[in-house]
């Protein structure tokens, strides 16, 4: 599959690890926030939601990349989106923004847990927050808002 070493990453995506065990792998190394034992982040959802996609891609999918961002709130006249709180860090990290790969109707993220979920389960189990958005304009005009229930 993928053969690469991520900059200032702890991980290697093995050449003929599946997707399975990649998914598994990282969701154990994710335990961390995100981060090595120096504090410094050690790992990238960016990079991770494109290992995955490159091994859908091989395994003849068709996955994109989406981005969850917070709701936007207006305070005092200025815009700006609520930070992303991930549930299994149950607040102690927060996002600006979160990457991640779908195919089929699936969400992709080992943060989550380490196999898919359907898009609406994961987008209202995902997060703290009350409501998140999936945009998917970086790689469509396809944007999906749902608020939580």
């Amino acid at each position: 599959m993928l053969d690469h070493k991520q900059n200032k990453s702890s991980y290697i995506v093995e050449a003929q690890e599946t997707l399975e065990v990649y998914l598994q792998r990282t969701y154990g190394e994710l335990k961390n926030n995100y981060r090595a034992q120096d504090v410094r982040f050690a790992q990238s959802c960016t990079a991770i939601a494109l290992d995955i996609s490159g091994m859908l891609l091989q395994a003849g999918d068709s996955p994109t990349i989406g981005v969850i961002k917070g709701k936007v709130v207006d305070e005092r006249g200025c815009s700006q989106r609520e930070p992303l709180q991930p549930r299994r860090y149950d607040g102690a990290v927060e996002f600006g923004a979160h990457v991640i790969c779908l195919s089929d109707g699936l969400v992709y993220d080992p943060m989550v847990g380490p196999s898919p979920l359907p898009i609406k389960e994961y987008l209202m189990s995902a997060f703290l927050n009350k409501e998140v958005e999936l945009d998917l304009s970086y790689f469509s005009t396809e944007t999906i808002k749902l608020p939580k229930l």
